[in-house]
């Protein structure tokens, strides 16, 4: 992994727009110089050799690092319990479509899920699907789940969830290739969501930004904590050593 921490993001759409207004006004600069000083500038500018200074990239902290395997394994437990919805009760589909895009969709989660826990580490609850959501997202519509509107629906909240999450990772992750990464299946996510929406019959974007009204609770984040000494541990340890002597 990467460990150079990123700096501030700026939109893909600022920066074309910056350089498009850079460019214009370099080429309206360009048609009314004379070859004399620049307009506010009286006398030659003193050239110089001086190098800018550079800011070195700073290593990642302990707590960095965990936040992102925390995200990875967030990631993998939302892709197994999408795949978990499919195998489940994407058999039920009775419209053919909807039940082979079901069988492959519980496929590339399953696959999706599988990459995200190799970068998860030793992580408590790697390898189940989200049991927070699975508790508070499906259990509760679970007997409702009789005819393809419904369970078009449950896959399409949950990926709607998948495709917000990630969008919001994104600023944090510290790789920039695993931003790139996150960014690819939560736009996966987002098109399998078009498909399966409005009941199974598909749904076309309305805005340009993904709505992150689906975003997961906190309470759905695999995190966790390092646990300092206990303060007086250390005294303790040299007391007994003492006592010993």
């Amino acid at each position: 992994m990467d460990t150079t921490t990123p700096g501030h993001v700026t939109s893909r759409r600022s920066v074309l727009a910056a350089g498009t207004a850079g460019l214009a006004a370099t080429a309206l600069l360009a048609a009314c110089s004379d070859d004399g000083p620049a307009p506010g500038l009286s006398g030659t500018p003193v050239p110089t050799t001086e190098v800018p200074p550079t800011v070195p990239p700073r290593d990642p902290t302990e707590a960095q690092l965990q936040a992102d395997r925390d995200t990875f394994a967030t990631a993998s437990s939302l892709e197994l319990l999408a795949a978990d919805v499919y195998r489940r009760f994407g058999v039920d589909f009775q419209d053919p479509e909807l039940l082979a895009a079901a069988e492959r969709f519980a496929t590339d989660h399953e696959a999706a899920a599988a990459i995200f826990a190799a970068e998860a580490g030793d992580h408590p609850g790697l390898g189940e699907p989200n049991a927070f959501l699975e508790e508070n997202q499906v259990a509760p519509v679970e007997s409702l789940l009789t005819n393809d509107v419904a369970i078009a629906d449950l896959a399409t909240t949950i990926e709607n969830s998948i495709a917000a999450t990630y969008i919001t990772a994104v600023g944090t992750l510290l790789d920039a290739d695993w931003r790139q990464t996150m960014v690819q299946h939560g736009a996966a996510a987002a098109r399998r969501a078009a498909v399966l929406g409005n009941g199974g019959t598909g749904t076309s974007p309305s805005a340009a930004r993904f709505p992150l009204s689906d975003l997961i609770a906190t309470d759905a984040y695999l995190t966790t904590t390092t646990e300092a000494p206990a303060e007086g541990e250390d005294g303790e340890e040299a007391a007994e050593g003492e006592d010993a002597e």
